[in-house]
């Protein structure tokens, strides 16, 4: 019989795992690990079963950031997608991602001011001539066979395409800005993955937790339904005059303990 555990959101959306019990917690395995579901797919694929959370209703929080209410109801998930809930709900990773945006920014800022910088001009126009007022005279042309006539105004339609490069040969204070910029996101990227690596195991232990909870609960279950039946027998036999009432009395302890 297959385990899930229950997702519940406290405050803004931060995932916590609790218990949702079964009722043959002894015969149930343990769901697939998500290293173990993301070993059968592409790399990089997340981990879950697809599981879409909708959300009861939303507001609007601090910076007009939408945050979804929480479930009255526990949601039924497994270790997977309670992994892959926490990746993507997780106020601690959406910050460590924003972060990440703002520094990749930072970073493409500083290497601009190191690339060349290119910028092209096209323009089209066109100009009339007037030949004659530049003293070109038509009749000063004879050419054998023409009988035609030339124009005195012409219209010539001009285009030109300019490419313009900038360059800076060497820029100290840019290029040591732009050394800090990579320590940046290389520090960023290792909180990020830091903060991943810490829910992931949060959250795993939370869930085998309430699986252990539920082990535990069941087996005291049957030992209380175990002390129920030795009572039952003790007080059978006393009544048959074939037990002692201390036996009776040392079995009713037993079931009142359980």
């Amino acid at each position: 019989m297959k385990s899930f555990c229950t997702i519940r959101r406290t405050g803004t959306a931060v995932l916590f795992a609790v218990a949702a019990l079964s009722s043959r917690a002894q015969d149930a395995a343990l769901p697939p690990a998500p290293s173990a579901v993301l070993a059968q797919y592409d790399a990089g694929k997340p981990a879950g079963s697809g599981k879409i959370f909708k959300a009861p209703s939303t507001f609007t929080g601090p910076g007009k950031v939408t945050v979804e209410r929480a479930a009255n109801d526990p949601l039924p998930l497994s270790i997977d997608d309670a992994v892959a809930y926490g990746l993507t709900r997780n106020l601690r990773l959406v910050t460590d991602r924003t972060n990440q945006q703002i520094v990749r920014g930072d970073l493409y800022q500083v290497t601009n001011a190191l690339v060349p910088a290119l910028r092209l001009d096209a323009s089209t126009n066109t100009q009339e001539i007037n030949l004659a007022a530049m003293g070109f005279k038509p009749g000063a042309v004879n050419i054998p066979g023409f009988t035609g006539t030339f124009p005195t105004i012409v219209k010539v339609n001009v285009t030109q395409a300019l490419l313009h490069l900038d360059q800076t040969l060497f820029n100290v204070p840019a290029y040591e800005l732009l050394r800090g910029a990579k320590d940046e996101e290389k520090v960023v990227n290792l909180n990020t993955l830091s903060g991943r690596g810490d829910l992931v195991l949060a959250v795993g232990q939370a869930y085998l937790k309430v699986l252990a909870d539920q082990s535990n609960l069941a087996n005291t279950q049957s030992l209380e339904v175990a002390a129920k039946t030795l009572f039952d027998q003790a007080t059978a036999k006393r009544d048959a005059g074939v037990g002692t009432s201390l036996d009776a009395l040392r079995g009713q302890v037993e079931y009142q303990n359980r």
